[in-house]
C-alpha cells in the first residue's frame, strides 16, 4: 500500500478524501476502481449508484482469520489508566455500552430520528444499521493478536516498501 505515486505490483493507491459523499463522486466519475467507507456512506453508495459488487469487510476479515464469528472493530474507546484501573466503572460502561447494543438492534428505525436530535444534519438511513454490525464487547488479548495477523496480511510494507513490524506496533496500537 502506498499514499502517493505510482502503485506497484500487488499495491494500492490511497486516496483519502473528506468523507463519504466526496468518495462515492470518485467513483461514480470513475476516477477510482473502488472506495471503503463506512455505515452510512456504504449504503448509501450502494443506493445511489446502483452497485452490485460490494465486499463487507467485517465478513471479510472474519473469514481470512478464522475469526470464531468475531469481526474487526470500527471504532475504538480510550478510557482513562485511572479509570480502566477501575473495575466497577469498567463493568458499568461495559454494561451501559451492551445496553446501547440491544437498543440499537431493537430500534433500526428510530437510529435516524435520535440521531437527528443530536446532529441537525444527520442522515443516517434505517436500513444501514443493521450493516454496521454494532457490537459492545471490549476488545481482548486474542481479539488484538487477530487483527495484527490482518494487518500483516493486508499491509506488510509501509509507502516506501519497508517491512511493517506490526508485532512491535501491537503495543503502540492498543495501548
Amino acid at each position: 500500500m502506498i499514499e502517493s505515486g505510482d502503485p506497484g505490483e500487488n499495491q494500492v493507491l490511497v486516496q483519502y478524501v473528506a468523507d463519504g459523499t466526496a468518495a462515492r463522486a470518485l467513483l461514480s466519475d470513475n476516477q477510482v476502481d473502488f472506495i471503503v467507507v463506512g455505515e452510512p456512506a456504504a449504503t448509501a453508495t450502494k443506493n445511489a449508484l446502483s452497485k452490485t459488487r460490494e465486499l463487507n469487510m467485517q465478513a471479510a476479515y472474519a473469514a481470512a482469520n478464522s475469526a470464531n464469528g468475531n469481526s474487526y472493530p470500527q471504532a475504538g474507546l480510550f478510557v482513562r489508566t485511572a479509570l480502566a484501573n477501575d473495575g466497577t466503572f469498567m463493568a458499568d460502561l461495559f454494561g451501559k455500552l451492551a445496553a446501547n447494543n440491544t437498543w440499537i438492534s431493537e430500534h433500526a428505525s428510530e437510529v435516524t430520528a435520535k440521531a437527528k436530535q443530536l446532529y441537525e444534519s444527520a442522515v443516517f438511513p434505517a436500513p444501514s444499521i443493521p450493516r454496521c454490525a454494532v457490537d459492545g464487547s471490549r476488545l481482548n488479548i486474542s481479539s488484538q493478536d487477530e487483527i495484527i495477523a490482518f494487518l500483516k496480511n493486508v499491509m506488510p510494507k509501509d509507502g516506501q516498501g519497508n517491512n511493517i513490524d506490526w508485532d512491535s506496533a501491537k503495543d503502540l496500537i492498543f495501548g
